[in-house]
């Protein structure tokens, strides 16, 4: 027998989805299109987006099914149509609801949301803000003080006592050696000149910031000259009082390190808070870059060994 429109049928309507902005907000949605209604009263712009599905509308099955004999007892029981391996792959992934596909779905719909609620800046208007002289005295306070620490630490008589070494591996190793060189013989006459020079140091500093590292360079001597010499900037000092704190990666930590008489002069309480201001200082001025990166991985490392169970070992 053929069954003809009972409520306990296997026919399943199905919704259209709600919009990217209201189901990342967790929000109701109307539905309506080509914007939704809250989307379009919203304060700021939002890309209304709905996402595609590969169910359609409407029914799901329209072919009649044949209920016979033993199959006419199981006919109350609601039956669902299994979706397709390729949406179970693209909704879940391998591993389930802890598969990487909703990490990098979520991330998708976020940066949908940023794109369309802030305003792309134009590049002359950013390499005009980056060509406008940063004044130290005018700054805030907490900066300058911040600054001024991070620089009065600094071993200066120390320092002067380095050599250059032309054994040296990795590029932390090399741009160290070079950070050293460019304070001692580059900014000499500003470390002896007490906190007025130091503001003076500070203020190349903070203006070196500004500036963009490429990154898309392939020469390493040139990238590396980006931060040292005449360029150094806030994230170069970071990297000498990383290089103080013995803080590299785990094949450069067995190596014998050319600063070992410095790290003997500091702390490691004080390389980690020199090294902190240096971090906050460079995300005032720039607006990141692997140097500045590689920074925050180095600055996690010296908290746990400081704070967690690693200084046991």
């Amino acid at each position: 027998m053929i069954s003809s429109g009972s409520p306990n049928s296997s026919r399943r309507i199905s919704r259209r989805p709600a919009c990217t902005p209201c189901r990342v907000r967790k929000l109701a949605c109307d539905r309506s299109e080509p914007v939704c209604k809250r989307c379009r009263k919203a304060r700021t712009k939002l890309n209304c987006i709905y996402p595609s599905s590969t169910t359609p509308l409407g029914t799901s099955n329209s072919e009649p099914e044949l209920v016979s004999g033993a199959n006419a007892a199981t006919e109350a029981w609601p039956r669902t149509v299994a979706k397709p391996l390729i949406d179970a792959a693209s909704d879940s992934g391998y591993f389930g609801y802890t598969s990487h596909n909703n990490v990098f779905e979520e991330t998708q719909l976020d940066l949908l949301l940023a794109n369309g609620s802030t305003s792309q800046q134009d590049s002359s208007e950013r390499t005009e803000r980056n060509n406008q002289r940063v004044a130290f005295r005018e700054l805030q306070s907490p900066i300058r003080e911040s600054a001024l620490f991070a620089l009065r630490c600094l071993p200066v008589e120390q320092m002067a006592l380095q050599k250059s070494s032309s054994d040296l591996k990795g590029w932390v190793n090399v741009a160290t050696d070079r950070i050293i060189q460019s304070t001692h013989v580059t900014f000499k006459g500003l470390l002896q000149q007490g906190d007025g020079g130091l503001s003076a140091l500070a203020e190349i500093l903070c203006n070196n910031t500004r500036r963009p590292i490429k990154e898309e360079s392939h020469d390493a001597e040139q990238w590396i000259s980006q931060f040292c010499d005449k360029n150094l900037r806030w994230e170069s000092i970071g990297l000498f009082w990383a290089g103080i704190a013995r803080i590299s990666d785990d094949v450069d930590s067995l190596r014998s390190h050319h600063v070992e008489s410095l790290t003997q002069q500091v702390s490691p309480e004080t390389a980690r808070t020199c090294l902190g201001y240096c971090i906050e200082l460079a995300r005032t001025f720039t607006e990141g870059n692997e140097v500045l990166l590689d920074l925050c991985r180095r600055k996690s490392i010296l908290d746990s060994i400081i704070d967690g169970d690693a200084r046991k070992f």
